[in-house]
C-alpha cells in the first residue's frame, strides 16, 4: 500500500511507519488470508452463492430427468446460475424420473441477509441406491442411483491459490444448509487438469434447521491447475448415492475411481435411502485462508454480469421484444442477424429457443421463423443465419418476439 504525502499530512509517522503498521493491521485481521494478501472485495470464488440468479426458471419446479447409464460428472444446468445437477438412474433400484425435483425456495436463515436458497425434494419412497460401487458403463449391473449439486470454477480464475507449488495456499468453504435428514453430507473438491478428487464431511446436527458449515482444506503442492478456461476447481454436495461409497474421505484421490458415483465411504452419510425428503443450500461462499468470513453480498449488477459470462436469457418482459438485428442478403430465406453479449462469454456459445413458433422477422411486417444456425462465432458479437420465407433481399431485418411474452432466447457458454 502507498501512502501519499497528503495523507499523512501532520502526522507524527514516516511513510515508511505508515506502510508497516497498516500491513500490520491487514494481515492480523479477517481481511488477510495470513500471508498479507488483502480479502477486500472479489474474495468469493463461487458465483451466485446466494442463489439470487435464476435465469432460467423462478417459480417453476423442475424434474430432474432419467439420464441413462454410463455417467460421469456430466452437469446439467436447469435452476440457480451457474450451479448444475450431476445424477444417474441406471438400476431397478433407482428413481423414476421426475422423483426428484429442483426450485427456488424463500426458506433462508433468519437475519443473515439472503432471500433464497436452492431445494432438492425427494417425492415418494424409492430407493436412492442400496448396491456398492458399480460398473457405470455395464447398465445390467446394480448401480446406484447418485445425486450431486456442484458449480465448475474456471482454471484462470483460481491461479492465484499457486497450486502445484511450494506456496500452494489453503481453502475455506463456508455454506449453510438445512435437510429433513440429520446425516453427514459429503463435500467434495474435483481438479479435472489432474483428474484428482478430495471428499470429507461435515454433519448435520438437527432436521428441518439451517445450519451453517465451515470446511477448510490445505492447498495440494502436488496438483496444478491449468490457467485457462476450463474446469479448473470443482465444489461438489455428494447428497445422494449407495450405502457404501467407494472414496476414501479426507484425502486426494484419484478421480478415476469414481465411475458413475461420486461418494465418500462414509458410513450414514447417503440422504433420502427409501424416504421421501429435502435440502436446501444458501451462502455458499469459497475463499483463500484458513478462515471463513461472512458472506460477500456483491451488487446486483455485478454479481449479475458473472452469471452472464456463461448464460443469458432474453425474452418474457414484452410482446414484439428486439434480440437482434441485421439485413437479409442474396437469399429470400436468410436473415443474418447479430447479437451483442451483456458481457463477454466464457467460450464461443451456443443459441438457441424454446420454440420457433414464438419467433419472427420483423422484415417489411412480421415473417414466421422456423430455424437459425450460428454463422459467425463469438464470445462477444455472436451472428445467426435465422431462416425465414419471402423476404427482401437487402433488406434490414429485427430477429424478434412475435406477438407474446413466451419467446425466450438462451445464449450460454457453460463448463460442462
Amino acid at each position: 500500500m502507498t501512502i501519499t504525502k497528503r495523507s499523512v499530512k501532520g502526522s507524527a509517522l514516516t511513510y515508511e511507519e505508515m506502510d508497516e503498521n497498516i500491513r500490520d493491521l491487514v494481515e492480523g485481521s479477517s481481511l488477510s488470508d495470513g500471508r498479507g494478501v488483502s480479502r477486500f472485495g472479489d474474495r468469493n470464488l463461487i458465483i451466485n452463492g446466494d442463489m439470487r440468479f435464476w435465469e432460467r426458471q423462478i417459480t417453476t419446479t423442475t424434474n430432474l430427468p432419467d439420464t441413462g447409464s454410463g455417467m460421469f460428472i456430466p452437469v446439467t444446468y436447469i435452476s440457480a446460475d451457474r450451479w448444475g445437477w450431476s445424477w444417474n438412474n441406471t438400476s431397478t433400484d433407482t428413481l423414476d424420473a421426475g422423483d426428484l425435483t429442483t426450485e427456488r425456495s424463500t426458506d433462508v436463515p433468519e437475519g443473515q441477509g439472503f432471500k433464497y436458497s436452492i431445494l432438492l425434494t425427494k417425492n415418494g419412497t424409492g430407493e436412492s441406491g442400496t448396491g456398492a460401487f458399480a460398473d457405470p458403463l455395464n447398465p445390467s449391473d446394480s448401480a446406484i442411483t447418485s445425486n450431486h449439486l456442484m458449480q465448475h470454477i474456471e482454471g484462470q480464475m483460481v491461479q492465484h491459490l499457486m497450486w502445484g507449488t511450494d506456496n500452494a495456499r489453503p481453502i475455506t468453504l463456508s455454506f449453510w444448509v438445512k435437510a429433513s435428514q440429520a446425516k453427514k453430507l459429503a463435500v467434495g473438491f474435483l481438479l479435472d487438469d489432474t483428474r484428482k478428487g478430495y471428499f470429507t464431511t461435515t454433519q448435520i446436527n438437527a432436521t428441518d434447521t439451517w445450519e451453517k458449515k465451515v470446511i477448510t482444506i490445505q492447498g495440494s503442492t502436488d496438483y496444478t491447475i491449468n490457467d485457462d478456461n476450463g474446469k479448473g476447481l470443482s465444489v461438489v454436495f455428494s447428497i445422494m448415492s449407495g450405502a457404501e461409497g467407494n472414496v476414501t474421505p479426507d484425502t486426494w484421490v484419484n478421480t478415476d475411481v469414481f465411475g458413475g458415483v461420486l461418494h465418500p465411504n462414509v458410513p450414514d452419510s447417503y440422504f433420502f435411502e427409501g424416504v421421501a425428503g429435502n435440502i436446501r443450500f444458501t451462502g455458499v461462499q469459497l475463499e483463500v485462508g484458513e478462515s471463513a468470513s461472512g458472506f460477500e453480498f456483491e451488487n446486483y449488477s455485478s454479481a449479475l454480469i458473472k452469471c452472464q459470462r456463461y448464460f443469458y436469457m432474453m425474452g418474457g418482459e414484452a410482446v414484439y421484444e428486439r434480440f437482434g438485428t441485421g439485413m437479409v442478403r442474396n437469399n429470400s430465406t436468410q436473415a443474418f442477424i447479430s447479437l451483442i453479449c451483456p458481457t463477454r462469454m466464457r467460450g464461443i456459445p451456443v443459441a438457441s429457443m424454446n420454440n420457433a413458433g414464438n419467433f419472427a422477422i420483423e422484415e417489411r411486417g412480421r415473417k414466421a421463423v422456423s430455424s437459425f444456425i450460428m454463422d459467425l462465432p463469438s464470445s462477444y458479437n455472436p451472428h445467426l443465419i435465422v431462416y425465414s420465407s419471402g423476404l427482401g433481399a437487402g433488406l434490414g431485418a429485427q430477429f424478434m418476439a412475435d406477438n407474446t411474452t413466451a419467446a425466450r432466447l438462451s445464449v450460454q457458454s457453460e463448463i460442462t
